[in-house]
């Protein structure tokens, strides 16, 4: 089955307000998001939580950092137990050889009480895992090699292309243990690379799609760090860009 979801730091500048978060999450529900994955603070979590309840928007999990859930592990899983969440993830700017084996033991030790906890694990990747470190390898073939079982992968499509490497090649190599993946894509301006609406940047996304399909990716996770125009409208054209492309692949 194929989910198509959204990010809620795409519209993260949206939700100041109590009214706020309840007329963007309605909007949300609106344009046809299956789902959310919330980020950001345990506070904006608890507010936002119970409107997505309200307009019966699943939560499919909530992507944070390894110091938050740390300190703030039965809070997070009494939350996360409470709205039906499926996966808790953390992402990272870990760079250097010992800090990444340092992270990883951090993650490998946190991801084995969550999946004891009954929750799936997931590391999502910015593009600072494909520097090489001084072992002449990259933080990512540590991670990919060092993970313990109980970590997942959730690929994030404009960050791979960003690092330099395979974004259809990541996802193969992620095969079964990639069940989120992050649509984000990626336009070439005179200023550098900038964040657009999936199927309006370079990103040759049908057959990334394919190759997500192929790998057994669930929820198809629509992510824009940075819009360029209205989030609101930005999501609805990302959402029906990827509607289309899925459909295409169905």
């Amino acid at each position: 089955m194929i989910n198509l979801g959204l990010q809620i730091y795409t519209v993260i500048d949206l939700l100041k307000t109590d009214d706020d978060i309840d007329k963007t999450i309605k909007k949300v529900k609106d344009i046809g998001y299956g789902f959310v994955q919330l980020c950001a603070s345990l506070e904006l979590v608890k507010k936002t939580a119970p409107i997505c309840e309200k307009y019966e928007l699943p939560i499919v999990g909530y992507l944070s950092d390894i110091d938050t859930l740390e300190n703030n592990f039965d809070e997070v899983f009494d939350i996360a137990k409470k709205y039906g969440m499926k996966d808790l993830g953390v992402s990272s700017s870990v760079s250097g050889y010992e800090a990444a084996l340092a992270y990883i033991n951090r993650v490998n030790s946190f991801a084995k009480k969550a999946r004891d906890a009954g929750f799936t694990f997931s590391y999502h990747n910015h593009s600072a895992e494909f520097i090489k470190t001084s072992s002449g390898q990259t933080v990512m073939e540590l991670m990919l090699e060092n993970f313990s079982e109980d970590v997942d992968f959730m690929p994030d499509t404009y960050w791979i292309q960003h690092g330099g490497y395979d974004v259809r090649r990541f996802i193969e190599q992620t095969k079964g243990r990639a069940k989120i993946i992050h649509l984000k894509d990626m336009i070439k301006t005179k200023e550098g690379h900038m964040y657009a609406e999936v199927g309006e940047g370079n990103l040759w996304f049908e057959e990334i799609l394919k190759t997500a399909k192929e790998s057994k990716v669930q929820y198809y996770t629509v992510e824009q760090d940075i819009c360029q125009r209205n989030e609101l409208e930005s999501i609805e054209i990302s959402y029906k860009n990827s509607k289309r492309m899925l459909g295409d692949i169905l």
